[in-house]
């Protein structure tokens, strides 16, 4: 077995490598799992600028089997898509590929984790290819507020008004995000670039205000300061649909409501211009999130983000104990 790069030219490819290429790409855009911005470039542009690459993987008859494409976390490894075609789709594949990948982690970096979509390689198969491999399965989940549902009419009490967040508070966002969010494993992996907490949140914030995450809606995105110090904020961006991206809120000011009157105001903001249904991605492990949804009245979406296998060893979740679910 082999893995072979695939260029990054559409001019330079081979036939094997633009076959599966456009296959998997099908695949994505019919499958109604697929993330809100995972895709919106498109494989080739993704490939043409470098924010993924790509490689075939051949079999022992170095004939073509599957496709592997991936992007860089510094500091905590590769996020990896995973492509076999349709003759070569089998649990045995999965195992050997990402043992493939193990091999070669010294050089070209280890796998941190693997998109939950692997077309033609069972639930219970890969739940068992994976845990063997030290990952774990987060779930992320996608809600949506219809523009016919009532938004609550409710204010904070005693608390002033909510003030527009601009590109000025990026640092007060970093710092905010860096507290605001527990190390948890389960609800940070799908968004995790660096392992260090500081580094993550300047670079999650600065995708958001620089519009790497979709369009950056400052009218919509609030902020809370108590003491002079932001302590709340919502940051709403906007892809094909507008989404409610962050709910942050100090960890020493949690329980008095300010992430529920931040998420009302984005969410008010946004129908006075009619825009649309809200959306929101969460993990189902972010407790928090579920029940913010639930209160202001966010519905299961029709559509759904991807989920993934987790390293615990790249985001340096705990091992489960012997006998138990981890």
């Amino acid at each position: 077995m082999a893995l072979r790069k695939v260029s990054a030219s559409a001019s330079e490819r081979d036939a094997a490598s633009r076959t599966l290429l456009s296959e998997y790409e099908a695949l994505l855009v019919a499958q109604p799992g697929r993330a809100f911005h995972e895709l919106v470039w498109g494989l080739e542009a993704l490939l043409a600028r470098g924010d993924v690459r790509a490689a075939l993987w051949l079999d022992d008859r170095s004939a073509p089997s599957g496709l592997v494409l991936w992007d860089f976390m510094p500091g905590v490894g590769r996020r990896v898509r995973v492509y076999f075609g349709p003759q070569h789709r089998s649990a045995e594949n999965l195992a050997r590929l990402l043992d493939e990948l193990d091999a070669r982690s010294e050089h070209e970096g280890s796998v941190a984790s693997v998109v939950d979509y692997i077309p033609g390689v069972s639930r219970e198969a890969q739940e068992a290819t994976f845990s063997a491999r030290g990952f774990f399965p987060v779930e992320r989940l996608v809600f949506r507020l219809d523009a016919e549902v009532p938004i609550p009419d409710e204010t904070l009490a005693g608390m002033t008004d909510l003030r527009p967040i601009d590109a000025g508070d990026e640092e007060a966002l970093v710092t905010l995000m860096r507290d605001a969010y527990d190390p948890l494993a389960g609800e940070t992996a799908p968004w995790l670039f660096y392992r260090d907490p500081k580094q993550d949140a300047r670079e999650a914030v600065r995708e958001i205000l620089e519009g790497r995450r979709g369009e950056w809606l400052p009218w919509a995105s609030f902020g809370i300061d108590i003491g002079g110090v932001l302590r709340g904020a919502s940051l709403v961006t906007r892809w094909d649909v507008p989404i409610l991206s962050e709910v942050m809120v100090a960890p020493s000011f949690r329980g008095i409501g300010l992430g529920y009157y931040l998420a009302l105001g984005s969410a008010r903001a946004l129908r006075e211009r009619d825009v649309g249904a809200l959306h929101t991605v969460t993990t189902s492990h972010d407790l928090r999130a579920l029940r913010l949804c639930r209160r202001i009245g966010f519905e299961p979406a029709d559509r759904s983000a991807v989920g993934l296998w987790v390293s615990r060893a790249a985001v340096g979740a705990p091992s489960p104990r012997p006998g138990g679910s981890g």
